[in-house]
């Protein structure tokens, strides 16, 4: 926080029916661990919010750190450059489809340096990393809208063929 003098918001990605399922509560834990002055510029959003309000919200962020992949994509979506913790492999290989494979590490090979590292670097490059979004996004856009017309065409030819 002190290092790129920046503000942290936390934001619940995920909450389920167990408390395994809910990272609000790491949210509370690692923002009880942050020692002052530090903590005064930490923020905890662990209200349930629509998608579009989710959507805008990490879209105001000047750099996002995604544990999962959806609230990743949200905020690509929203041309935010975005730093990826990979549980999964099709979190690389989304990535990769995009060009991005650089702002990924997964799970098992993190440590607080590397992340630490890729974080700054993302920071240092977020203008760059912001304008390459903004030529990208508008692409994957129009490609998703052609595989959505597609797909629904041909559900629509097999409904009229029964």
């Amino acid at each position: 926080i002190q290092t790129i003098n920046c503000e942290v918001y936390l934001f619940r990605q995920v909450s389920g029916p167990t408390d395994l399922e809910n990272d609000g509560l790491v949210n509370e834990i690692i923002a009880g661990r942050i020692k002052s002055p530090e903590k005064e510029s930490v923020h905890v959003v662990n209200r349930e919010y629509s998608t579009d309000l989710m959507m805008a919200l990490y879209g105001q962020m000047d750099l996002f750190v995604a544990s999962r992949l959806h609230s990743g994509i949200f905020a690509l979506c929203g041309r935010r450059p975005t730093v990826f913790i990979g549980y999964l492999s099709k979190t690389m290989g989304v990535l990769e489809a995009l060009g991005l494979e650089t702002w990924g590490l997964e799970l098992q090979n993190i440590n607080h340096e590397n992340v630490w590292q890729l974080v700054e670097k993302a920071w240092e490059q977020r203008y760059s990393i912001g304008s390459y979004l903004n030529e990208l996004m508008p692409q994957v856009f129009q490609q998703t809208d052609r595989v959505i017309t597609k797909i629904l065409d041909d559900y629509n030819r097999s409904i009229e063929k029964s």
